[in-house]
């Protein structure tokens, strides 16, 4: 079981109307307890051979309505960007969020 031992923020992404017309902006919905990892060189190729870039694991108690489109997690300042979402074994224990680091 993933020990969550990292406060991380969960961002959302909302529309806005300013000066120059529509743009995104992040906002912070939410802090919770999570669990970060490096992704392994194995799983790393084989994420590749799908043509996607993954760099790290997330693991955090089910969150209700986050996706990977309007969603994000911020971590001391680090950018991660939710590339799949997997329930393992289905059990609704745990939500690993398969991601990218910005930057």
């Amino acid at each position: 079981m993933a020990l969550f031992r990292h406060r991380v923020n969960i961002q959302k992404r909302t529309r806005v109307f300013d000066d120059e017309g529509w743009v995104y902006e992040w906002d912070t919905i939410d802090t919770v307890w999570a669990s970060i990892s490096p992704v392994s060189a194995q799983e790393r190729l084989e994420w590749q051979k799908l043509d996607v870039e993954v760099t790290h694991k997330i693991s955090l108690r089910p969150y209700p309505g986050i996706d990977r489109i309007d969603h994000r997690l911020e971590f001391k300042g680090r950018i991660f960007t939710i590339v799949s979402m997997l329930n393992p074994q289905e059990m609704g224990r745990r939500l690993d969020l398969i991601c990218t680091e910005e930057g």
